[in-house]
């Protein structure tokens, strides 16, 4: 696929991703008042305050290390690294972030399908991220008429 297709998917992803960090700010902030109201001695409203911290600055790390890899992309690409540079970079980041690539049809729930017939092909792989199970970006398989080897 040509590199303008990837944009807006990669722009979609930082939005959302900035969206994220936006809504565990205002979160925090509302969890900062309830605790003012509740009183500040009480343990349970601290270790709640705690992870929400940490989960803003976990957010906003996890932009972070996004926006590098971009900028990372966006140079090679200027450079005229070979495709099997980037494709290399591309699995590491893949392999760090913990999101898996799924090529099997076992699970069409994965997978846009289109066709009819009784064998499936994987047209596109899916992305599943390892660590929570969610589905990442959809597939796409085909049914076909003849098994493909």
């Amino acid at each position: 696929m040509p590199p303008t297709t990837r944009r807006p998917s990669t722009a979609a992803a930082l939005a959302a991703l900035g969206d994220r960090v936006d809504e565990v700010a205002e979160r925090l902030g509302a969890l900062e008042a309830a605790l003012v109201v509740q009183g500040p001695g009480a343990v349970s409203a601290a270790a709640a305050y705690d992870a929400l911290r940490k989960q803003l600055l976990a957010a906003a790390g996890e932009r972070k290390r996004l926006l590098v890899c971009l900028a990372t992309l966006r140079s090679a690409l200027d450079e005229g690294e070979p495709l099997e540079t980037l494709a290399g970079r591309l699995e590491e980041w893949a392999a760090q972030a913990d999101l898996q690539e799924v090529r099997d049809p076992a699970d069409l729930a994965r997978f846009d399908v289109v066709g009819e017939g009784p064998h499936v092909r994987v047209v596109r792989a899916a992305w599943v991220d390892n660590r929570t199970g969610a589905l990442i970006a959809r597939g796409v398989a085909e049914r076909t008429e003849a098994e493909q080897a």
